[in-house]
């Protein structure tokens, strides 16, 4: 049998792409080295695990944030790591990264740690798959969120506790002879800018005001705490519409052009005096949803006024009058109300018509349940809800 000889060419060759080869290796393992590092490096956790829920890799980010080695994580299943309170979502998730067409999938979950501490992550996740394997894990990263909750958690804390403040300060019921008044306040999920508050100014008269702080939150909110702690002064002392509005307007403009970069810029309201011996009622309305004073089937709406305060220095205000007669009702409402009962204003403010008129002979209390009856969810409105009911049985004597 004749040997197949080899060329002086072919083995240079062969030598050449030998070490070109050897070169393309170690560049891999160089490369490898370095993505390495850089993973070691990274704060987020890396990891991946077969298809049956293994760790196969994660980073050393793995052990700051639980205190676990990562050699005897991997070769070891993740999900008894995660709090067994979050292994339903976190299996729905799975489920629908491995059976829809989901690329990635985000959620927040908790991790329990080494020392039996609870480490909040956010879990971003996709499916490892390749042409011969459609589901070949899972891989992700987990970054640390626990200061970020925790930091939530005290924040939530503050919140319920200022609503509980701002909620003390409401006015408590009335109810004699000459007059009933009784409300119903229901906060949106933030810090709220609605505010009332009634007093008796003398024997047969009461001031009643409702305020509406445009906007949400911490600055709707201060501002509705600071107006709160002039309106005794102002009901008792000042007595007239037209000059409690004059006054309050003052305030609310200064405090707005002191403070530029508050995100409030006007208040709306109604302000109302019952004198209960001559059966009538004064009232400044600033730019408010029109009151209703019923009697027997016929509505009033009182819109009488100015604009919101706030928005200029000396605006003109005009006062509204009107008498009633006994077995009257009256009442305000913020346009959380109507927003409630409909997204459109007007049909809101003919339900509430409707609404007067069904429940004629109703109580204060059995009138505002027929509004806000108990089994009703109303956790989820935007806006600050509130309503005062007036009834007005027989006026003096």
């Amino acid at each position: 049998m004749k040997k197949q000889m080899i060329s002086t060419a072919d083995v240079h060759r062969l030598r050449k792409e030998l070490a070109q080869a050897n070169t393309r290796v170690l560049e891999l393992q160089k490369s490898n080295e370095g993505f390495l590092h850089i993973l070691g490096k990274m704060r987020e956790v890396v990891f991946h695990t077969d298809g049956s829920g293994v760790c196969l890799f994660i980073n050393d980010a793995w052990t700051a944030l639980t205190g676990y080695a990562v050699t005897s994580t991997i070769g070891s299943p993740l999900l008894p790591f995660v709090c067994q309170e979050d292994h339903a979502v976190l299996m729905e998730s799975l489920h629908a990264l491995i059976h829809s067409n989901e690329q990635r999938r985000s959620m927040d979950i908790r991790i329990i740690a080494a020392s039996g501490e609870v480490r909040w992550v956010e879990a971003d996740l996709f499916m490892l798959a390749d042409t011969r394997h459609p589901f070949r894990g899972i891989g992700g990263t987990l970054r640390d969120k626990t200061e970020q909750k925790v930091a939530e958690a005290r924040m939530s804390e503050d919140l319920e506790q200022a609503k509980r403040v701002q909620h003390s300060v409401l006015s408590a019921p009335i109810s004699n002879r000459e007059i009933e008044i009784d409300a119903i306040y229901l906060p949106s999920a933030q810090l709220s800018g609605d505010m009332y508050c009634w007093y008796p100014i003398s024997q047969h008269k009461y001031g009643i005001i409702l305020l509406d702080v445009v906007g949400h939150g911490v600055s709707s909110a201060l501002v509705s705490m600071s107006i709160r702690a002039l309106l005794r002064g102002l009901i008792v002392r000042v007595v007239d519409p037209v000059k409690v509005m004059q006054e309050l307007n003052k305030h609310i403009h200064r405090l707005f052009k002191e403070e530029e970069q508050t995100a409030v810029s006007y208040v709306t309201g109604i302000y109302a005096v019952f004198d209960t011996k001559n059966r009538e009622v004064e009232y400044v309305n600033a730019g408010h949803p029109p009151a209703y004073l019923y009697h027997q089937g016929s509505v009033q709406a009182l819109s009488e006024g100015c604009i919101p305060l706030g928005i200029v220095d000396q605006p003109p205000i005009a006062k509204g009058k009107k008498r009633y007669l006994p077995q009257t009702r009256f009442i305000m409402f913020t346009d959380g109300l109507l927003e409630m009962l409909s997204p459109s204003l007007q049909t809101g403010r003919e339900q509430i018509q409707t609404l007067l008129i069904d429940t004629d002979s109703l109580e204060n209390a059995a009138f505002i349940k027929r509004f806000f009856p108990p089994t009703a969810k109303h956790a989820t409105q935007d806006d600050d809800v509130c309503l005062i009911s007036v009834n007005l049985p027989n006026g003096h004597g």
